[in-house]
């Protein structure tokens, strides 16, 4: 590349530059002007954004401010609703989450008797597709994403956790497709299983105490 194209280059980039600035510039200014516009929590930070209203009262997109960081597996909190990130758009004009209402909550407690609660999403799954065939389950299963952190990463098959009080397994768990640098989700499955004796049934936390926690 010769000096005056270099020049050229370095003018267009300088361009496109500024021109990104003064729109980050007006959308800041404006960003709270919209009727979507809502304080909300990302990962416990209020912050501002601007949330859509869709039929599907499961589904939203979210919209922040520029230069905005947001990650799948994020929690998006407001209106006394919990939010997971399940993929973004990311671009410094218009950061943008995708999210899944957070329908029930992971409870457990360590054998150092911390407790720990995250909220997730749980559906129900009555069949698999397997080369474009429905495998029918005898069991109930449900399929589960939660949050990937320091405290979930630890989750493994044969666990147990108390969902709508019923007591489920987890039978495989995937924490690294959608886990990226130590963000992202993690996707598990679980089948309805059998009450035991130490179980919490009234705050929803099944005794672990025998299903190797030893790591924790």
């Amino acid at each position: 590349m010769d000096l005056s194209s270099y020049r050229r280059r370095l003018q267009q980039t300088s361009a496109m530059e500024s021109m990104k600035a003064v729109t980050k510039q007006q959308t800041n200014m404006t960003f709270s002007d919209s009727p979507n516009f809502k304080e909300v929590f990302l990962n416990g930070t209020k912050i501002d954004a601007r949330v859509s209203v869709e039929q599907d009262e499961t589904q939203k997109q979210i919209l922040f401010r520029p230069d905005t960081k947001v990650y799948k597996g994020d929690v998006i909190d407001f209106d006394g609703t919990h939010w997971l990130t399940n993929n973004t758009y990311d671009n410094d004009i218009f950061p943008t989450a995708f999210v899944d209402f957070c329908n029930e909550w992971l409870r457990w407690v360590d054998t150092a008797n911390k407790n720990f609660v995250y909220p997730c999403v749980v559906r129900g799954q009555n069949f698999d597709i397997q080369e474009g065939k429905y495998l029918i389950y005898s069991e109930d299963i449900v399929e589960i994403w939660c949050q990937y952190n320091s405290d979930t990463k630890f989750i493994t098959p044969k666990m147990r956790f108390i969902l709508n009080g019923t007591p489920y397994e987890i039978k495989g768990v995937d924490a690294i497709s959608n886990v990226n640098l130590g963000k992202g989700l993690i996707h598990m499955k679980a089948v309805e299983t059998q009450i035991q004796a130490d179980d919490n049934i009234a705050d929803d936390i099944a005794d672990n105490r025998n299903e190797g926690w030893g790591n924790w």
